[in-house]
């Protein structure tokens, strides 16, 4: 075969291939988030997820967590085996959830998990000092939680471990899509009472134009892939002129305020615990984002509330889904980073 002959064999090959290999390595996928407001404008980000075949449920949606967790009512039958682990799982809310770890797949969309460790949710309540936290009246047998939800798929990076057990170890169902899908995905255009979108799976054209920032590693998970602390960014707030630099939870869970868990030491004006309106808001991370307004009463926009330091967490910032009204934000598991972008 001549020189010239071979060359366009091996390019037709390319020809052939190329967009087929482009689309392997860009493969994304587009699923509905809903803003629902469950009272008084707490707003909470709902996904329809099928655990073992069961129905499409809807449940909440929160960086600030970690794994499904699911009613038995909504868990279908097809390939699902279950553990001896019983666990407990505890929100900021007050909200406790209770069963058993089960291995399952997971359908988001069209595209579904192999068998995962899932909580088989099989027991609701609110804590004591909490008790408007939305759960049913009878806690064996779970009704709607805050109206709406069959449970919380928890979207955040880190783990979350019992008895070092990797089948016993639960962790967001999106780093287990298959293929390119499981590489991260991106939050966009949340507004108030509206559809927003999860974009599932991480390409050059989806990320374009977003500022990215690099998390500290924290572990490495049983297939060998590693997870960072998602939760760990500090970022430079200033009220008013009273500024000070506090770990930040990007939680599209957390309550209808911007929390700081941080005491008062800066002396920021307050009425009660609220921080008064009127007041100029900045958070900034150089070059990744700066985010301003003025304070007020409006829930999940400009209500921000001052709390003692967490016992358990220390100073932190819980920014609440107030942030994701103003900023579309790239979770790159792949990768071990954030990264950021204004509405349009």
């Amino acid at each position: 075969m001549s020189q010239a002959k071979f060359l366009k064999v091996v390019m037709s090959f390319v020809m052939i291939f190329s967009p087929l290999i482009a689309v392997a390595q860009a493969e994304s996928m587009g699923v509905p988030l809903s803003v629902i407001d469950t009272g008084n404008k707490v707003y909470k980000l709902g996904i329809k997820v099928s655990v073992a075949g069961g129905p499409p449920s809807l449940v909440t949606f929160d960086t600030g967590g970690t794994g499904l967790h699911i009613f038995a009512s909504q868990v279908g039958n097809a390939n699902i085996t279950y553990t001896h682990q019983h666990i407990k799982s505890a929100f900021m809310s007050g909200l406790v959830y209770e069963g058993v770890i089960a291995l399952a797949p997971v359908t988001i969309g069209k595209i579904s998990t192999a068998p995962i460790p899932v909580l088989v949710v099989q027991k609701a309540y609110c804590q004591k000092n909490k008790p408007h936290c939305g759960a049913g009246q009878n806690p064996n047998n779970p009704s709607l939680i805050m109206g709406h939800f069959y449970g919380e798929l928890g979207a955040g990076m880190i783990p979350e471990q019992h008895n070092n057990d990797p089948q016993k170890t639960l962790f967001t169902p999106l780093r287990a899509l298959p293929g390119n899908y499981g590489s991260g995905f991106i939050i966009e255009n949340l507004k108030p009472n509206g559809q927003g979108r999860l974009k599932l799976g991480l390409n050059p054209n989806n990320t374009a134009g977003f500022n990215t920032v690099q998390l500290s590693q924290l572990g490495t998970y049983a297939d060998g892939s590693n997870y960072y602390n998602d939760k760990g960014l500090v970022v430079q707030y200033s009220i008013n002129g009273f500024g000070e630099a506090l770990r930040t939870a990007f939680d599209t869970g957390g309550g209808p305020a911007i929390q700081f868990f941080s005491g008062n030491e800066e002396g920021y004006p307050l009425r009660g615990n609220l921080v008064a309106p009127r007041q100029n808001f900045n958070a900034s991370l150089p070059n990744v984002f700066d985010w301003q307004f003025t304070t007020g009463r409006k829930a999940g926009f400009n209500r921000v509330r001052i709390n003692p330091v967490s016992a358990q967490k220390g100073a932190f910032v819980n920014t609440g889904i107030s942030f994701y009204f103003q900023y579309d934000v790239i979770y790159d598991f792949k990768n071990g980073m954030l990264g950021f972008h204004p509405h349009e």
